[in-house]
């Protein structure tokens, strides 16, 4: 399911409906779908179910309410596929807000219930107006400058509207934060969506930096590896992930090391010993290494979000 902030029209023909308008209907739609999707049983509950190899470096045994999380590096996607893979397959309803690189496909094979996922793009409606509102004045430098900061401002203020609409309703929110807030400023409009997410007991995990979010566990993917290709030929048929689990919430910092095994249709996660993936082929990181550094450019340029999927 998936949802879009536009009135299904081309740029030039749609009409003038204010942003506030728009920001509104949305959080309408949200409340609605919220009451529709609002857990019976595991609200009740202060955890919600991980996969197994995860699971280990959690003291609790599963995901705590009321959490963020985030997960970075080259196999962020599929770190959060599988870190909520459990939960949604136990009943939970999954909130997917403004995630570019969101892939469906990839889901499914690791075993996402697709029909407990709704999709959320608050963004695609401003692109449309930026077009359809053009004039000769805004292509000047200093009206640049001022759309600009506007558009930053705007950004802001839905994603945090559309972010505490989804925490009522929905059990796991992925999310990917706005550029305007991944530095050193946490406006108090952030701080109280945090104190939402934790009085709510929603779960919502990041994909790249938490920014202004008060990050209480972290994720990062130390190393990949690829098996499956030859000398310039073969198909990819296994990745192997080192993942660091840390964070404020967590004693320490744990690695733990997966194995996702493609077979048919579907993604099998198994638990693999350091010793194992020490021995496998350095060589075969040469995948990994592109995927990471279309990471790094994805933190610097936004514009470069599209490649990463």
């Amino acid at each position: 399911m998936e949802l879009a902030v536009d009135d299904r029209m081309s740029a030039s023909a749609a009409p003038a409906i204010p942003d506030a308008l728009r920001s509104e209907a949305l959080r309408e739609v949200l409340g609605q779908l919220g009451e529709r999707v609002k857990p019976i049983a595991m609200a009740r509950e202060r955890t919600v179910p991980v996969m197994e190899p995860l699971a280990r470096a959690f003291p609790e045994g599963g995901l705590v309410r009321g959490r963020v999380m985030s997960c970075q590096g080259a196999a962020a996607g599929s770190i959060a596929n599988a870190l909520v893979r459990d939960a949604l397959v136990a009943g939970a309803w999954l909130a997917v807000v403004d995630v570019d690189t969101f892939g469906v496909d990839a889901a499914a094979e690791l075993g996402v219930p697709l029909e407990r996922v709704v999709r959320i793009d608050t963004r695609r409606h401003r692109s449309e107006q930026s077009v359809a509102g053009q004039s000769g004045s805004d292509r000047s430098v200093a009206g640049q400058s001022v759309s600009g900061q506007v558009d930053d401002d705007r950004d802001e203020l839905d994603w945090i509207d559309v972010m505490g609409a989804a925490v009522d309703g929905f059990d796991v929110v992925v999310a990917q934060v706005p550029s305007v807030l991944c530095g050193d400023r946490r406006p108090a409009s952030v701080r109280k969506l945090s104190a939402r997410i934790q009085q709510r007991g929603a779960i919502v995990v990041t994909l790249g930096d938490a920014g202004a979010l008060n990050c209480d566990v972290e994720l990062s993917t130390a190393r990949t590896v690829w098996s499956g290709l030859g000398d310039g030929a073969g198909y990819l048929r296994r990745r192997s992930v080192d993942v660091e689990i840390g964070g404020r919430r967590l004693p320490g910092t744990q690695t733990c090391s997966l194995r996702l095994d493609g077979a048919s249709d579907r993604v099998e996660i198994a638990e693999v010993s350091p010793s194992e993936f020490a021995h496998l082929d350095p060589e075969r990181e040469v995948v990994a290494e592109m995927a990471s550094s279309i990471d790094s450019m994805d933190r610097v340029e936004s514009s470069a979000r599209p490649l990463a999927g």
